[in-house]
């Protein structure tokens, strides 16, 4: 599984709850790496674009059906697809969901990934894809 870091160096310091975002963004890795294969590619993406923070965790597993996306941020809620046999406690999204929300901001998803989008974040087009993206309004 290769990671594709193309968070800046430089990326400005603004004001958020650390431990939440911290907790938002290890969610979304860790459901990227349960379902990306093992030759699939995971991409990590931060930068401050319109006043906001943009988080992109996107990857090219299998995507998440129509039926899993309708429910994707309840609780408890664990999915069909998996590609590594990693269990799941169906929380994760859900308290992901909620701490951006008290940050003023949206987690959005997409799912499957367009061909412009895999072309746009450097995956591979032979699969399906998801993307996280994460947004909340800046302040420094």
């Amino acid at each position: 599984m290769e990671i594709i870091n193309k968070v800046p160096a430089d990326l400005e310091a603004i004001k958020i709850d650390v431990r939440k975002i911290e907790s938002v963004f290890s969610n979304l890795l860790s459901n990227a790496v349960k379902h990306t294969p093992e030759h699939g590619k995971i991409l990590i993406d931060c930068h401050i674009y319109n006043e906001k923070l943009q988080l992109i965790v996107a990857d090219n597993g299998p995507g998440i059906s129509v039926d899993d996306k309708e429910k994707i941020f309840e609780i408890f809620n664990t999915g069909k697809e998996k590609i590594n046999e990693i269990e799941s406690s169906g929380i994760g999204l859900y308290i992901a969901q909620n701490y951006v929300s008290m940050h003023k901001g949206t987690l959005d998803l997409n799912s499957p990934l367009d061909k412009e989008k895999f072309r746009k974040l450097n995956l591979s087009d032979e699969r399906v894809g998801t993307g996280f993206y994460v947004t909340i309004p800046y302040s420094s």
